[in-house]
């Protein structure tokens, strides 16, 4: 295995660090999303009939 450069490993830990703030983020979004969704206004605003 050849030595990685400066460069390559900070290129390494910007990827892995927008892919856990991308998994976070959806974590986050879900969640809130389920919790949102139990509420009695949700549906009012899914299906307005």
């Amino acid at each position: 295995m050849q030595a990685k450069t400066q460069k390559e490993s900070k290129m390494e830990l910007v990827v892995i660090g927008i892919a856990l703030i991308a998994f976070v983020v959806g974590l986050v979004g879900h969640l809130a999303g389920a919790s949102f969704a139990n509420f009695d206004t949700f549906g009012y605003i899914a299906a307005p009939t």
